[in-house]
């Protein structure tokens, strides 16, 4: 056996060694390896303790907001319920699109002989003055003026205006009123004025009246002198007599309010004329117009108002013929057609009271609730505390608007009461003689309806404020791109946005579009508008401010955020 230090055994020493310095390697990669997974286990532990401590931390705020949210929302959810209810029970949308769809069909669609033409024309069609007179002769005495039934039986006197198939009522007269412009209101060109031997003489000039709204001082109001009465036949009456004349007359006496058209702005004042109730003699006033010149080269526009009621279906409906008569000699009709609910107190329930009564009064006691809420967080806050918080300025504007709404309301109810007054008076004799006039009931209810269809928007929006509290829908809201685990979140968000702008469009076109006549219509064409079918034109043609806002809120909101 070979000993430790001979050169036989110098081999095996060196090999032992070499593994003893192995193990003491490998012994010691093991231990720092164990150091390692100690740190990576503290790390884990430190890392778990402070999720443990955030999801803590969560479930307290969330508590919290469970504590001071719920009652509030509730509150809310209330309101948002009971503004539904108020938008269903006081607007039908079938109805008043039907209604509305009934007059234009029957007025605007029905056709007249042309007769410079073999084909036939409608209102739309319209381009000249002799063009007015034909329709005026034509589709509007044949829509107003029913004096047989459908197999030729006289009509009794009861009867006589039933108009529009017998289930609408003309209300008052039908009115004539246009707006001339001063003959040489300006100046012709020296090349072109009177020469005698010149054929390109121009004798008068008559203004361009301003885009917008017209300058007051171009406008005509002396008394336009027609010819001698004249019969149904167009022929000289028995007699002679004086010519007649057309007196211009201010909107006071009118009684009709400033409106916009397609390129002007109209005060309400003109020549008048009210065309009688009988056939006959509507007939022969119409004559007598076109042969007195009532409409010439000084006429700018000429409308036509008249107004109808539905016993049927409860409702009002506000009609006005416009046609513009551009500085090109061009006509450019328009007709704004309006149904209206005015007597929204008459359907009683059970116990003797108007539902809709009911409903809105509970709407603006909730209303009101939120007003003290606001009120007492501004006195427990401070003005300056208050303020800093810009959901507060959000949060106003939509309850203030619910007063002005009711305010509106009021008003029409009040010139609703005076205008049953006036029709009861008039009829007394027997002899309808007096023009009806809707134009302020009608702008106001207009500012009612944009002013509920904007707040309809804002309450449901405001949900959303109540909602962020809820784990993930903050999240949800601040990024929906990344709401694809929580997808039934993202429904209720795009729930609650469909159905607030459904309401705000039905609200602000129903009356005017066929697509938004009813809130099932609506979802659907705002389903349609997401894939980007839409017609802007039109919503700027039913709805000159809030059509085009709403769309571009509607665009922002669900396209883009």
């Amino acid at each position: 056996m070979a000993m430790p230090w001979s050169k036989a055994a110098r081999p095996e020493a060196l090999r032992r060694r070499k593994d003893l310095k192995s193990e003491s390697f490998h012994h010691l990669m093991h231990a720092a390896a164990s150091e390692e997974e100690l740190l990576d286990d503290g790390a884990i532990a430190v890392a778990e303790a402070m999720a443990r401590e955030e999801k803590q931390r969560a479930a307290i705020e969330y508590v919290k907001t469970l504590h001071v949210e719920p009652f509030a929302l509730c509150m809310y959810i209330t309101l948002c319920v009971l503004l539904s209810s108020v938008v269903v029970l006081y607007r039908n949308g079938q109805y008043d699109f039907y209604l509305g769809e009934m007059v234009r069909k029957l007025v605007l669609g029905s056709y007249f002989d042309n007769a410079d033409s073999e084909i036939a024309m409608t209102f739309d069609d319209v381009a000249s003055l002799d063009d007015i007179y034909k329709f005026l002769r034509g589709p509007l005495l044949a829509a107003l003026y029913v004096e047989t039934t459908r197999t030729g039986v006289p009509l009794p006197p009861s009867q006589m205006r039933k108009v529009i198939d017998g289930n609408n009522m003309l209300l008052g007269l039908v009115r004539l009123q246009q707006v001339r412009v001063r003959v040489d209101s300006c100046a012709v060109p020296s090349y072109f004025e009177v020469n005698g031997s010149s054929a390109t003489t121009i004798a008068h000039c008559y203004a361009a009246l301003p885009r917008g709204k017209a300058a007051a001082d171009l406008f005509d109001r002396e008394p336009i002198v027609g010819q001698a009465a004249v019969n149904v036949n167009g022929e000289q009456a028995a007699g002679g007599g004086a010519p007649r004349t057309y007196e211009w007359m201010p909107s006071s006496v009118t009684k009709v309010g400033p409106f916009t058209g397609i390129h002007h702005q109209y005060d309400g004042a003109g020549y008048r004329v009210d065309l009688p109730l009988a056939l006959s003699t509507a007939r022969s006033r119409l004559l007598e117009l076109e042969k007195d010149g009532f409409l010439d080269s000084s006429t700018r526009a000429l409308w036509v108002d008249f107004a109808l009621y539905n016993v049927n279906i409860n409702r009002f409906c506000t009609v006005r013929l416009l046609f513009e008569r551009l500085e090109s000699g061009l006509i450019t009709p328009q007709a704004t057609i309006q149904p209206l609910s005015l007597l929204w107190y008459d359907s009683l329930d059970a116990n003797g009271l108007p539902r809709l009564l009911l409903v809105e009064s509970c709407l603006l006691g909730f209303v009101t609730f939120f007003i003290a809420y606001e009120l007492q967080a501004m006195r427990r806050e401070g003005l300056r505390s208050y303020w800093s918080d810009k959901s507060n300025w959000y949060d106003w504007p939509s309850l203030l608007g619910f007063f002005f709404v009711a305010f509106c309301r009021y008003r029409q109810w009040s010139l609703m009461r005076d205008i049953k007054r006036t029709v009861t008076l008039d009829a007394e004799d027997g002899q309808v003689d007096g023009f009806v006039s809707l134009d302020e009931v009608r702008d106001w209810a207009e500012y009612e309806t944009m002013t509920l269809a904007i707040d309809s928007l804002l309450v449901y929006m405001k949900v959303l404020h109540f909602l962020a509290g809820v784990p993930y829908m903050s999240t949800l809201l601040r990024t929906l791109s990344r709401a694809s685990s929580q997808l039934i979140y993202f429904l209720i968000i795009l729930t609650i946005l469909i159905n607030a702008f459904a309401i705000s469009f039905h609200l602000a076109a129903g009356t005017q579009l066929h697509d938004w006549r009813d809130l099932g219509s609506s979802y659907m064409s705002l389903l349609f508008f997401i894939l980007g079918v839409v017609d802007l034109f039109e919503l700027h043609r039913a709805n000159r401010v809030v059509g085009p806002l709403l769309y571009i809120a509607f665009v922002f909101v669900i396209l883009f955020v």
